[in-house]
């Protein structure tokens, strides 16, 4: 009776022994489950920065929308400088700060949108036509020996050329070289700041108190 009772007792205590093992194991696989995830998660979150670049490519097409700008001391030289180049302004949209683009469209025939006159906003005009994609290419006659009461906002629209990778002259050997490349006939694809990426990272670590 005795050997029976050790017997039943030794089987009891073996099979709860390997219960317990069981149950450590199940509970050491949990952490690895937890631990794969988390590398999982972090792999797709790498990822998903690697496919958001800091730049975005965007193409100037063929026919491009010119801006032309000019001080009242180059106006005379901007409209000479149309006049010379009018077989090949002919074939894009053009566009000019009001006095300017009047001035231009009365004395070549080419067909000229204005905006504003640049001291009454039209150089911000032209600033905002650049952010949004519908100008690609700026011919500005300025003048260094005469000072503009809007200055700063040509230096605004130079800055917002030089963000958005804009081809800009200033004066008429670089409007010279740049009408006169192979590049105005064909289209150009240049790299600008990926401004999604820009302002999602900024919303992300600004304060917002």
């Amino acid at each position: 009776m005795m050997d029976n009772t050790a017997l039943c007792l030794s089987k009891a205590i073996l099979y709860f022994l390997s219960l317990t093992q069981q149950e450590n194991e199940e509970f050491k696989e949990i952490p690895a489950t937890k631990t794969t995830s988390n590398v999982e998660d972090k792999n797709k979150k790498d990822k998903k920065e690697e496919t958001m670049s800091d730049k975005i490519t965007l193409t100037i097409p063929k026919k491009k929308n010119i801006a032309l700008i000019a001080h009242d001391g180059k106006k005379a030289e901007l409209i000479q400088w149309c006049k010379d180049n009018s077989e090949i302004l002919k074939k894009h949209f053009l566009c000019g700060t009001g006095t300017t683009a009047r001035m231009i469209a009365d004395a070549t025939d080419l067909p000229v949108r204005g905006y504003n006159s640049g001291p009454l906003g039209g150089d911000q005009q032209i600033g905002a036509k650049i952010v949004e994609g519908k100008i690609d290419f700026v011919i500005f006659f300025s003048d260094p020996l005469t000072a503009a009461p809007h200055d700063p906002d040509v230096k605004a629209l130079m800055r917002i050329a030089q963000v958005y990778d804009i081809p800009f002259a200033n004066n008429k050997a670089t409007a010279d070289f740049m009408i006169n490349s192979p590049l105005m006939d064909d289209e150009y694809n240049h790299d600008v700041i990926n401004f999604q990426q820009n302002i999602e990272h900024r919303a992300e670590t600004l304060p917002n108190k």
